[in-house]
């Protein structure tokens, strides 16, 4: 059996009152396996930044489209990675918001150096990176 750590943590109350209720509505039995499934669950979306060797995933890229020159700046960034990206999709979120999928293969630095790019960009909102299973 593993060895079980009691821990304490400071939360907004209506943070915990949303997790309660989603985690309760998702079947989790009570508070403790709901916080270390969501641990688990953050461990995993956040591995591929520990990952080296090759890599397959998806970048998902929200944007404000009104941004200047901002599709530009995507779509050159997808030619210069060339051969790592297998495909792409672009959905319109709202009036002004996108939602670019793009999926990768390849260098797990490279990957990382791509989605660091887009991140700096203007106009990016939020890039995630959702690395494959292995």
């Amino acid at each position: 059996m593993k060895k079980t750590t009691r821990i304490s943590a400071s939360l907004p109350s209506d943070l915990l009152a949303r997790f309660d209720r989603i985690s309760s509505g998702a079947g989790q039995r009570n508070r403790s396996s709901a916080i270390a499934a969501a641990m688990r669950e953050y461990i995993s979306g956040k591995k591929w930044m520990d990952e080296s060797g090759d890599l397959s995933g998806a970048l998902l890229i929200t944007y404000d489209h009104d941004a200047r020159g901002i599709n530009d700046a995507l779509t050159d960034a997808q030619h210069a990675v060339g051969k790592m990206i297998s495909a792409s999709m672009h959905v319109h979120l709202d009036k002004h918001r996108c939602l670019e999928m793009i999926a990768v293969r390849g260098g797990a630095e490279k990957i990382k150096e791509l989605a660091r790019s887009f991140s700096g960009m203007k106009g990016i909102m939020d890039v995630r990176v959702v690395a494959a299973s292995d």
